[in-house]
């Protein structure tokens, strides 16, 4: 795959940020930027998956760190942030934006 190209990684299975980052790390990519996923996004999602972009992070005040996710509520379609630290669980409903390096 070329140098800046995104692929969505999707793992099926329970894993911890820092395992994610390590698989994409492997396959020779790097988690996404917000900007990167909705450029991605704005012709690729369907609406009804649930894209995270762990390459964007916002620490809160407290210290905590949360990330980008796009994904649906409802009816409608939403852009919210997740809380994250990297031994975070996430479950096999998400999908990972990553961009080779």
């Amino acid at each position: 795959m070329p140098k800046g190209e995104i692929k969505i990684f999707h793992f099926n299975e329970v894993l911890t940020t820092k395992e994610i980052e390590e698989r994409m790390d492997k396959d020779g990519f790097r988690p996404a930027t917000l900007q990167e996923m909705l450029s991605h996004a704005a012709k690729n999602w369907d609406g009804k998956e649930w894209w995270v972009a762990l390459g964007s992070v916002w620490v809160g005040s407290g210290g905590y760190r949360c990330v980008a996710c796009l994904g649906r509520r409802g009816s409608g379609r939403d852009l919210f942030l997740v809380w994250d630290d990297p031994d975070n669980s996430w479950d096999g409903v998400y999908r990972f934006a990553g961009v080779s390096k």
